[in-house]
């Protein structure tokens, strides 16, 4: 039997499907009279007298409520409940007892019913309380259920985002390790003017390449929200001077002057995320030299003049890079820090993937500053960040003192003798690294591993002075492997290097975790590699290993 009950004065009230499973047509009718007098209205009310046909209408529709009678012709008892609830776990149910069995419906509420009755004990009121509170707490229930999923969907998006990044930047990094690397060997052989030019092609746009790749795992990061910042010391002036060295081979390919200004009074010694800064540095710095070919590139550094005072003893350090260059348009100096946005001239595109700027946005409001830009074509550009940082004025030299010296690299020693392990299972980058570490330390003994568990074999019957170890690779990969190392077999101390196409691999130290020492990105420079190299061997002697 159908009831359907419509009130204008109800018309903004959500239409409710309501499915009475009752037997007793003298309670279902009670039932509908109560319904009928109550304020509940706009409802649409369905009648059943067996749980088998009341199952069935479920299984048809979706109902608002469902008012169960715990004694059916089919079904009696607490078993009427447990097989509707187990068949449709989501349904939204009141039940209905005898005048005596309130424990019955409390052991119901506790078994999954949304509410219980007890019949000759309610009232219209009661009824249409009931039922509102029921219909409620479903919807509730259903959007904490939707949020919960969405936010599931997200974060389970996010993961696979940032594996799939993860897997393409490994998949592009890892083959790329085997032309810079093939090419580097092959510009120290005897090569004519011709053959010279071509390499460096091949070196110039990998680097490019990998520059790609880094900017899209960064904004990838970024995106996440997972970026985390540290506060450690450092100096400033350490990182200027850094910074004019290593652009120094891109400036003399112009005519350009490199000036340095920064502010007498300015305190050097500072904390906040060195690697960060560096990053936002080398990103604006290299723009300043791309868009530049003839004039200057200026860095000028001094204390941005707040009115109100600096938060957490955090002093707000300006930073201006100025430059002589193309200049850019008015109409696109506020675009310039969006995703994917490129300088375009009717003479030359620039390389690139618009990322960078975005990326030193995000690195920079996230550590609570700011950054602009002020242009005029023809004229150049000035890009200028605010970034608090917490100067450490009684700092002094000790600070250096106290931390660990960083080994230059330095002319490996023909009589240095060492053995290594290196667990690699790409074969071209075997190659690679064998001729690079033979031709720089020609005492060198070396042996191979294709995956971890060869590797586990080998040191069970060898000891090495070093271990360069691959992340990702069939059979056991160098995480599990080393961990394993570190775990299972003592007897091994050797350092073990972590060699990486994974460029994540430097967040949050998590390669330590694992038992690495350190780590080396492919594709990678060979002067690092070689520093990297001659400071573990070092340590190793002065601990006696």
């Amino acid at each position: 039997m159908m009831l359907n009950n419509l009130s204008l004065s109800n018309a903004t009230e959500k239409h409710s499907k309501l499915l009475l499973i009752e037997d007793n047509p003298g309670d279902a009718r009670l039932v509908e009279i109560l319904l009928e007098e109550s304020d509940f209205k706009n409802y649409t009310l369905i009648n059943h007298i067996t749980l088998t046909e009341g199952m069935a209408a479920i299984e048809k529709e979706d109902f608002d409520v469902v008012m169960l009678d715990l004694s059916l012709p089919d079904s009696r008892g607490f078993e009427t409940l447990q097989q509707l609830i187990k068949r449709f776990p989501d349904v939204n149910v009141i039940v209905m007892t005898g005048f005596s069995d309130k424990m019955l419906g409390l052991n119901a509420v506790k078994a999954g019913a949304q509410d219980f009755l007890m019949k000759g004990g309610f009232d219209a009121d009661m009824l249409s309380k009931t039922l509102r509170y029921s219909i409620e707490r479903k919807n509730v229930l259903r959007k904490l259920a939707e949020s919960q999923r969405a936010r599931e969907l997200a974060e389970e998006s996010a993961k696979l985002k940032e594996e799939f990044i993860a897997g393409i930047s490994h998949e592009m990094r890892t083959p790329m390790n085997a032309i810079y690397g093939m090419s580097n060997l092959l510009v120290n052989t005897s090569l004519n003017e011709e053959q010279q030019g071509y390499i460096q092609s091949i070196r110039q746009s990998s680097e490019v390449l990998l520059g790609v790749i880094n900017d899209i795992l960064e904004i990838s990061t970024l995106q996440n929200g997972k970026m985390e910042f540290e506060e450690k010391d450092f100096d400033l002036d350490e990182i200027l001077t850094n910074l004019v060295n290593v652009m120094q081979y891109k400036k003399n390919e112009k005519i350009l002057d490199f000036i340095l200004d920064v502010e007498d009074k300015l305190p050097r010694k500072v904390k906040g995320d060195k690697l960060r800064l560096n990053q936002i540095l080398f990103n604006i710095v290299g723009n300043a030299v791309k868009f530049t070919d003839s004039g200057f590139v200026r860095i000028r550094v001094s204390r941005h003049k707040q009115d109100t005072p600096s938060v957490e003893d955090k002093m707000v350090y300006r930073f201006a890079i100025e430059d002589s260059g193309i200049g850019i348009p008015a109409d696109k100096l506020e675009h310039i820090f969006e995703a994917f946005t490129r300088v375009r001239t009717k003479e030359r595109l620039f390389e690139g993937t618009g990322l960078g700027l975005a990326i030193v946005k995000n690195l920079v409001s996230q550590q609570g500053g700011k950054i602009w830009a002020e242009s005029t074509i023809g004229k150049g550009t000035t890009v200028f960040f605010d970034l608090p940082l917490v100067p450490n004025t009684a700092a002094s030299t000790a600070i250096h003192e106290t931390q660990e010296p960083t080994i230059p690299y330095r002319k490996a020693d023909a009589t240095r003798t060492f053995e290594l392990l290196l667990v690699e299972d790409h074969k071209i980058n075997q190659v690679v690294a064998r001729k690079t570490l033979e031709k720089e330390f020609p005492n060198i003994r070396l042996v191979i591993a294709n995956h971890g568990k060869e590797a586990i074999e080998i040191l069970e019957k060898q000891k090495f002075d070093l271990i360069l170890m691959d992340i990702q690779m069939p059979i056991m990969d160098g995480n599990e492997t080393t961990e394993y190392i570190r775990k299972n077999m003592p007897e091994v101390v050797s350092p073990i290097l972590a060699m990486t196409a994974h460029a994540y691999i430097s967040k949050d130290n998590i390669f330590k975790s694992y038992g690495f020492d350190d780590f080396v990105l492919k594709p990678f420079e060979p002067e690092q590699l070689f520093s990297k190299i001659h400071e573990y061997l070092d340590k190793s002697l002065v601990l006696g290993n």
